[in-house]
């Protein structure tokens, strides 16, 4: 318990060594006081009794939902064409800047919590007030430079892997509990599984150099189809929206292309719905915001080489640029 990150838990300089016990207690003292109370999405009681509720309220058009695509979005008024209002924030990491290049900035799926990892080998949670963003924790994980971190999708824990490593870590923030993982066994249990549909590279190496793309079913492990990603010779990143309408592929050329998700499941060489080609460099990153009307591609081979899509009218915000200073 003499570690770095470890040191601000102690209570008094008495305290040599903490039990399990007391450092759960104390990581959720830290935790509470950086949240102003226990969030809904931590208590799992209460999410354990919505559920229920939820399920008990459930019907067929609620399935019928989840088992369709569709454009279930209107349109915008928020997002006037061509200009995308912003003002600039304090930053997120502010209370603990990282000693390194960061790898990983994601937003906690429920919660106004972010989070930041990178080569320092650390992960560090935050608040999102706009006014001091407190860190609620960090982590530090020896000799493990970190490639890229999420959280899960229940958001109660967080997944790191190496740059090389074989072995990656599971962080249970409600435990406090920090899990590494050597092997990965996959066990299907016979419930109900929301979306069963993963859009992975089932050989890396033909991703890479033939653009192509494979969709697999994760409940029955089986290639349900492929399809060529137009235009690529190597394929570099790959996301899907979250309401599963929208397929976006980046590739070394910089190209992005935006795939509807009915066409890329029918056939083999579909046409792309738009080509982002506002990038000059590798497109390293692609992700949709949460309400799929924004797109959002980035290279990290240049410095601010970030661009805003608007998915519904296929046009790029003008006046989004970083700022380096």
């Amino acid at each position: 318990m003499t570690h770095r990150y470890r040191r601000e838990l102690m209570k008094s300089d008495a305290e040599k060594m903490l039990t399990k016990k007391k450092l759960k207690a104390r990581l959720e003292e830290q935790f509470q006081r950086a949240m102003g109370g226990v969030p809904a999405w931590a208590d799992r009681e209460s999410r354990r009794k919505s559920k229920q509720a939820a399920s008990d309220s459930g019907s067929e058009e609620d399935d019928d939902l989840l088992c369709r695509t569709g454009n279930f979005i209107s349109s915008s008024e928020s997002l006037p064409r061509g200009i995308l209002e912003m003002k600039s924030c304090l930053p997120a990491n502010q209370e603990r800047l990282a000693d390194g290049k960061l790898s990983t900035v994601q937003f906690h799926p429920s919660a106004q919590v972010v989070l930041t990892a990178g080569r320092d080998r650390s992960v560090s949670l935050f608040q999102v007030d706009g006014i001091r963003n407190p860190k609620i924790q960090s982590i530090y994980l020896e000799s493990f430079p970190i490639y890229k971190a999420r959280f899960s999708a229940d958001g109660e824990q967080v997944i790191a892997t190496g740059t090389h490593h074989k072995v990656f870590y599971v962080y249970d923030m409600m435990g406090g509990s920090i899990i590494p993982v050597h092997q990965v066994r996959v066990y299907y249990k016979n419930e109900k599984v929301e979306s069963g549909l993963s859009y992975v590279s089932c050989r890396p190496e033909v991703q890479a150099k033939e653009g192509e793309v494979f969709i697999w079913d994760v409940r029955s492990r089986k290639c349900l189809h492929k399809f060529e990603d137009e235009g690529s010779l190597e394929g570099k990143c790959i996301a899907v929206s979250r309401n599963n309408q929208y397929v976006a592929c980046g590739s070394v050329s910089g190209v992005v292309n935006l795939y509807s998700t009915d066409v890329c499941l029918k056939e083999n060489r579909p046409k792309p719905v738009k080509a982002i080609m506002n990038l000059v460099t590798s497109a390293t990153s692609v992700t949709f915001n949460p309400t799929t009307e924004i797109l959002a591609v980035a290279s990290n081979e240049a410095d601010e080489a970030v661009k805003l899509q608007v998915i519904e009218k296929l046009y790029t915000c003008l006046n989004y640029v970083l700022s380096s200073g």
